[in-house]
């Protein structure tokens, strides 16, 4: 396993974690001078660090942990003390800690947290090895001006600022951007965490909150508000919340305080919340429709992501990206598309924004694998699509032209097989 780091003045107290953890297959190193251990924290590899809060020098735990996320911010850091106050607790976890432990040191939690705190660690490296080009187009500024004026002002959003609102049309990739700016902040190792609302079954809500039977101010641990602690909680459609709802998120943004069921006193919850829309929530709320109190605590920092239909100058490079994606799904050696094939692309308004894009280019990729997609195959498609929409939703069907009548056969039976 990873190694650790422990950062104590108590040298017997060393040894004996060491020793510990040794018998659990973890490899620990420690130092007893903090000021040494400092210098140690910041020029070594270290998986975690284990970290004393109090130190009998003129240097505390707290500052140590503040030195080493603003060197290291991705390195998780363990809290552990003896003196421990729910104050204590919150201040080590607003400056970064990864969590708390408290002397004298519960084995078990102890290595359960250090496995979590591993997992996490490398489950964020490997989301950001796995970030695809979409995203580092967006850091790259090869996105249109308005979509990447976002990002640099979100880029320079300071960490205390942890509530936004995001407004667009349907599918303009707003739970992209959210991901971005988690996965591009210190609360990458933590959980990005998604929930959509649905105006037609707010009995989904429960998994936001948790079990409503745990007491209306209550935060269930096996909410998804829980699962967001040191991450972001993203709750996409946020006018389609029920009334209930709308209050009881209120409340928790409001106070940030987290009781779970068993009623012991725990620190707040640290949570970045990112709220998405589609529709005009300051007219909601004018109206009747939407809680004014908890529009109030949303509206602090808010961006409207254009349509797609605002920025022609994105449709190639996402269709590009899109394509490239589905040529690695099916081992494709497809070169691209041609010029009549661009201008078809970009002559589309694109109602359904990136989601109708990614659809197009996957059908696209499904019927063709080998040759450049001129214009006639991109026309075909939207006539295809057009067809495939307008069927599920129960609408009288344009004729389909044989060529296309073929595919749709073919189409059918690959997602039959595809069960």
């Amino acid at each position: 396993m990873g190694a650790i780091f422990l950062i104590d003045d108590n040298e017997a107290y060393c040894q004996q974690i060491q020793k510990t953890l040794a018998l659990r297959d973890f490899e620990l190193q420690y130092e007893t001078d903090p000021h040494k251990a400092l210098e140690m924290a910041l020029t070594h590899p270290w998986e975690v660090i284990l970290l004393d809060i109090v130190f009998n020098v003129d240097i505390e735990g707290l500052e140590i942990l503040e030195k080493i996320k603003k060197a290291k911010p991705d390195l998780p850091v363990i809290m552990v003390s003896a003196t421990s106050t729910l104050q204590t607790a919150i201040d080590a976890v607003q400056k970064g800690a990864f969590d708390y432990l408290e002397k004298p040191i519960n084995v078990e939690r102890m290595t359960v947290t250090i496995k979590h705190a591993l997992n996490q660690k490398r489950l964020a490296e490997l989301n950001r090895n796995l970030f695809n080009e979409f995203f580092r187009s967006f850091a790259t500024g090869t996105l249109s001006h308005s979509v990447q004026q976002i990002l640099d002002l979100m880029s320079n959003l300071n960490e205390p600022l942890e509530r936004i609102l995001l407004f667009g049309e349907k599918g303009t990739g707003k739970e992209l951007l959210a991901k971005l700016l988690h996965f591009n902040s210190e609360r990458r190792y933590g959980r990005f965490v998604p929930f959509y609302c649905d105006a037609q079954r707010p009995e989904q809500e429960r998994r936001l909150f948790g079990d409503a039977t745990e007491g209306y101010n209550r935060i269930s641990s096996e909410s998804l508000i829980a699962q967001a602690d040191k991450g972001t909680l993203f709750i996409g459609e946020i006018s389609n919340l029920s009334p209930k709802g709308q209050q009881r998120l209120a409340r928790f943004v409001h106070e940030n305080y987290y009781i779970p069921s068993s009623g012991k006193e725990s620190p707040n919850l640290n949570i970045r919340l990112i709220a998405s829309t589609s529709k005009d929530l300051a007219a909601m709320v004018q109206n009747g429709n939407f809680s004014d109190e908890l529009f109030n605590l949303l509206n602090t920092f808010t961006f409207r992501l254009p349509p797609l239909r605002e920025r022609p100058e994105d449709i190639l490079l996402l269709a590009e990206h899109f394509l490239s994606e589905m040529n690695a799904q099916y081992n494709n050696t497809r070169p691209g598309f041609t010029e009549d094939g661009i201008k078809a692309l970009k002559a589309y308004d694109w109602p359904g924004n990136i989601s109708e894009l990614k659809t197009v280019i996957w059908i696209l990729s499904f019927f063709n694998r080998s040759s450049e997609i001129d214009g006639q195959q991109v026309e075909s498609t939207f006539q295809f699509y057009r067809f495939m929409k307008n069927l599920r939703q129960g609408k009288k069907q344009d004729e389909l032209s044989d060529d296309l009548k073929a595919l749709y056969e073919l189409f059918e039976e690959a997602q039959m097989q595809s069960y």
